[in-house]
């Protein structure tokens, strides 16, 4: 199933019907209040979007799609990009034999997207065919939910690379802009900033993860895609609850951004709660200013909307009265 954010499902009937967005949130409100609420806002916004003929998305198999413009869930997807950032090649065992992977970030006029160059793919970097700025036109690949980046770049088999093909003018040494929100009306499923005050953490939660791919391993130490983990890293979750005033939600942030903001490494952190408790871990971060970056998604489970965190930097007090003074 492809999910498209809400508020760009709400912002295409808009464009396409010629209605406001408050005449398309009230048409959704009493959609959902003719079905007795047993359909989703989301389901009810695409049954309005049907209605009014509003095309929500484009067959990605049919035209080259931005990368603003792919959602997880999709595949035959084409689109061109600009080779942004190559990251340290990895590698894990299987049937007896190493096999390497890199991961790289592509990006565009809209937006970046992470992929991964599997086995003979790899060779494209490590025999220099491939390097940052070039243009690469990516054939008949898949969009997978990621819930550090919203969303990952898939290659199988089937799917084509072609390289320096295509113009792109796009500056990757400029960093891909985060749309300023606040939490009256958050923008969903892109990159957004928020600058807000921390009134409420939660006791840090840990797992091991593994040292290549950072996925949690299995108490055997396991990992799903690079087995046997020798030394697995010991990485941190820290939840706590940012409000700006309009609005509050809660944000996650995962190992090293977590370490930053609380001061401590997991490691020791979880050493110091296992000997004390974690009752007061973090109570110096209460009313502390931050501004943090990334994406806003639904938490269908727990009916919320959370914040799952790239990059955060605090904020001084100064620094926020002039924040405010230009703004």
């Amino acid at each position: 199933m492809i999910k498209i954010p809400l508020d760009e499902v709400i912002q295409k009937i808009v464009a396409q019907s010629g209605m406001s967005e408050l005449e398309v949130n009230a048409k959704i409100d009493k959609k959902m209040k003719a079905f007795d609420e047993i359909i989703s806002r989301d389901g009810a916004a695409f049954m309005i979007a049907s209605e009014h003929s509003v095309k929500v998305f484009e067959d990605p198999a049919t035209k080259v799609l931005q990368i603003k413009d792919v959602h997880p869930g999709m595949s035959g997807v084409e689109l061109v990009a600009k080779v942004s950032r190559i990251f340290d090649a990895r590698s894990f065992a299987r049937d007896g034999r190493d096999v390497p992977f890199i991961p790289i970030m592509v990006q565009d006029s809209t937006g970046s997207i992470r992929t991964t160059l599997w086995d003979k793919r790899a060779e494209l970097i490590s025999k220099d065919r491939l390097k940052v700025g070039d243009v690469i036109r990516i054939k008949n690949c898949s969009i997978k939910e990621n819930s550090y980046t919203g969303k990952d770049l898939q290659m199988n088999s089937r799917s084509q690379i072609i390289i320096n093909q295509d113009k792109l003018d796009v500056d990757i040494d400029a960093p891909v802009a985060a749309v300023e929100t606040d939490l009256s009306n958050p923008t969903m499923g892109s990159p957004v900033t928020i600058l807000g005050t921390i009134v409420s953490i939660s006791e840090p939660r840990f797992y091991d993860a593994c040292t290549d791919c950072r996925r949690k391993v299995s108490e055997s130490n396991e990992c799903q895609t690079h087995g046997k983990v020798d030394s697995p890293k010991t990485t941190m979750i820290l939840n706590f609850v940012l409000d700006d005033s309009k609005g509050n939600i809660r944000a996650t942030c995962f190992g090293e951004l977590g370490e930053k903001l609380i001061g401590e490494t997991a490691d020791a952190l979880k050493d110091i709660i296992a000997a004390q408790g974690g009752e007061n871990i973090g109570l110096e971060m209460l009313g502390k200013m931050v501004e943090v970056s990334g994406i806003i998604k639904e938490n269908k489970n727990y009916d919320r909307v959370e914040m799952t965190i790239n990059s955060v930097k605090t904020q001084s007090a100064d620094e926020m009265i002039a924040r405010l003074n230009n703004g």
